[in-house]
């Protein structure tokens, strides 16, 4: 596992210089490549770099084994223990098969330079053929580019008591801090309004002369609170539509704080250390964490489940191109109609817990209005508390099914597709109207169309957001001719112009994708 992120410098167009120590935990113990040493990643020859670059995933890999190669390394490692833990680090950052072939082959010290470049053709001919090296219109080599991003893993995590109570504390002096400093930015924000004087706001160092007890909990986590309340403040300040930030309320049932990591972050053996705190916290990890970390966000929701959401720093090839496009038409009674013919129907969460919810919130109701009859406080009456958590777990429920749906929806046509041609809706007058108000929040387009847009920017797709009042429902998509009129109950769309009888959705979904692909070449022209 990469215990420090990789720091090079080209020095010439062979070697490269580490700029940083660079650390690796490997089968045979942590291997540490010091500051200053001179690598050539992987020695791929020149005429094969459209197929595979000197660097890449492999070259954490190239930069290990050329450590455990050197003269200068004086752990006890044999060549064919090093050839191992090379190949060890390009499975564990899930290098291609292919890639894996061709740098393993390049590094073994055994082949001859006339055997390294037959391994190379035979393997070219094989795998890609001379064909595929050739594309239709500029004759270039189809070349997947790599890009780091961040990416956050979220984890299940079982705290003991001792730990829930620094938890509590964590959340309790950020919460502190927050609106500490939210109280001096409005007092200066009313008294800028006034004079036109801008004045300089205090960091959390200030408050802890006056609040000892924050000096008790991790101080990054303060900072960050800090740097969250700015972003907020400016993006007041740039829109009026973003509000003024608010109080951060402790009755609150959901809390959280963040930390960075400062070589205090680790995960191991199914626990993570977090700073502050002596003990390991126990995690459930469902999947494999690639990258380095970069922060953790340790969360409490209304059910008191503890989350850690560990945000990684992660290099990710782009997807291969499928020559694929499709257009999509959000609806309520089904979720996606797609181009393709393809119709994805609407979970209907809200319809399917309608009667549950109801029956638990009714008792809550009569449990609240219990305790407020008897001059108890709903924190001390423990028949409301346990009611209050059924709702809750109702509610995270639903939650959680919205999310994995859309999260394996968006990720299936992301895979699939190009191009994706979407509308750009107006959610929020959509919501104006109180018929179907309740039914467009339940489908949740707009978190779809968020997953769709930033599961784009990492794989090397294309979204192409088609104007809001765009007729796609009212145009034909065989001639052309709108209609004037089209109620929302005419589910099958009729053109007096070419006779056509198509579905109503698929019709739109058809030029969605005309619209959107129309929108790109004005684009590529300009």
């Amino acid at each position: 596992m990469e215990k420090s992120r990789l720091n090079t410098c080209p020095i010439d167009d062979k070697y490269w210089e580490v700029l940083e120590e660079y650390s690796y935990e490997t089968s045979k113990g942590l291997v540490v490549v010091p500051k200053g040493f001179r690598t050539d990643y992987a020695s791929v020859p020149k005429i094969f770099r459209n197929i595979i670059n000197t660097y890449g995933k492999h070259g954490r890999a190239a930069v290990v084994h050329d450590w455990l190669y050197s003269s200068q390394c004086k752990i006890d490692v044999t060549r064919a223990e090093a050839d191992k833990i090379f190949l060890e680090i390009m499975v564990e950052w899930n290098v291609k098969k292919y890639k894996r072939i061709l740098t393993i082959s390049s590094k073994k010290s055994p082949i001859s330079i006339s055997g390294r470049w037959i391994a190379f053709f035979l393997f070219f001919i094989r795998y890609y053929g001379i064909l595929k090296m050739i594309k239709d219109k500029n004759k270039g080599v189809d070349i997947m580019k790599t890009k780091i991003i961040k990416r956050a893993y979220k984890f299940r995590i079982y705290p003991t008591l001792e730990q829930i109570s620094f938890f509590a504390k964590s959340f309790g002096c950020v919460r502190k801090v927050h609106n500490l400093m939210l109280d001096d930015r409005k007092k200066a924000y009313e008294e800028y309004k006034s004079t036109g004087i801008k004045t300089k706001y205090p960091t959390p160092a200030k408050y802890k002369e006056e609040y000892p007890y924050l000096k008790e909990v991790d101080s990054l986590a303060l900072a960050n609170a800090q740097l969250n309340l700015e972003k907020a403040y400016k993006n007041f300040l740039k829109n009026k539509d973003f509000g003024f930030p608010k109080y951060k309320c402790k009755s609150n049932p959901v809390q959280s704080y963040t930390t960075n990591n400062q070589n205090t972050i680790y995960i191991k053996d199914g626990y993570i250390k977090l700073p502050k705190l002596k003990s390991l916290v126990k995690i459930k990890l469902h999947r494999k964490i690639k990258g380095i970390i970069k922060s953790v966000t340790i969360s409490k929701n209304s059910i008191n489940h503890y989350f850690a959401s560990i945000l990684c720093e992660e290099e990710i090839e782009e997807l291969a191109k499928t020559n694929k496009n499709i257009g999509i038409d959000l609806g309520i009674k089904e979720f996606a109609t797609m181009s393709d013919c393809t119709k994805v129907e609407n979970l209907k969460l809200s319809k399917e817990y309608e009667k549950k919810l109801k029956r638990e919130q009714r008792k809550l109701s009569r449990r609240c209005k219990l305790a407020k009859d008897s001059d108890k406080k709903l924190s001390d009456s423990k028949n409301y508390q346990k009611q209050k958590k059924k709702v809750a777990k109702i509610h995270n429920k639903i939650r959680n099914k919205r999310k994995d749906f859309i999260n394996k929806l968006s990720t299936k046509i992301i895979n699939n597709h190009d191009i994706i041609c979407i509308e750009d809706l107006n959610i929020k007058g959509m919501l104006k109207n109180h018929k179907l108000a309740k039914s467009i929040s339940d489908v949740s387009w707009s978190e779809f169309v968020r997953q769709l847009e930033y599961k784009a920017n990492w794989y090397g797709r294309k979204i192409v957001k088609v104007a809001t009042f765009y007729p796609s429902s009212k145009t034909c998509s065989s001639c052309g001719n709108i209609k004037e009129t089209l109620k929302l109950s005419e589910r099958i769309y009729h053109c007096e112009c070419c006779g056509l009888e198509i579905d109503r959705d698929y019709n739109a979904s058809i030029n969605i994708l005309r619209k959107g692909l129309e929108i790109l070449k004005e684009e590529k022209v300009s």
